[in-house]
């Protein structure tokens, strides 16, 4: 899984140097991106045979609150390609690790669940209230593809 992972982050590297992704919400990698990336990365991984769920967390309360998105296995494995994001926030653990994989850290149980977690599935679902976010992100994760 890590090395699928690194694979995909790479990826996602080199397409906004190649200027794949200009015109996303992939401008500011890895800031502000775990939503997307974390849908991609779920595609990625459920394609190879590793099914995920996207999980949504939630750290502190009102204007200084955090949010991040990451995917976790059956087996409680959590599979972060963004959580370097936070390694300029002291209160974030100054978090500066790109691909992380493995059992919660110190940095993940800062989180507190925020929303069920999301399976990924590659049918359509009847009137998904997040049918606009999945389409952007299949329209990145085609582009990512092209660098893998």
């Amino acid at each position: 899984m890590k090395e699928i992972a690194i694979k995909f982050r790479y990826a996602i590297e080199k397409a906004i140097q190649a200027g794949e992704l200009r015109d996303s919400d992939l401008e500011n990698f890895p800031n502000g991106c775990c939503n997307y990336i974390s849908d991609c990365l779920q595609r990625y991984l459920y394609e190879h045979g590793i099914e995920t769920l996207c999980v949504f967390g939630k750290c502190g309360y009102g204007w200084d609150s955090e949010s991040h998105v990451w995917l976790v296995t059956i087996n409680n494995v959590i599979i972060d390609i963004t959580g370097d994001q936070y390694k300029d926030n002291r209160a974030m653990l100054n978090y500066d690790i790109s691909v992380f994989v493995g059992e919660a850290d110190e940095f993940h149980k800062l989180f507190e669940y925020n929303g069920r977690p999301i399976k990924y599935t590659s049918n359509e679902v009847p009137n998904d209230p997040y049918r606009k976010s999945r389409e952007r992100s299949r329209e990145i994760y085609h582009k990512i593809l092209k660098f893998i």
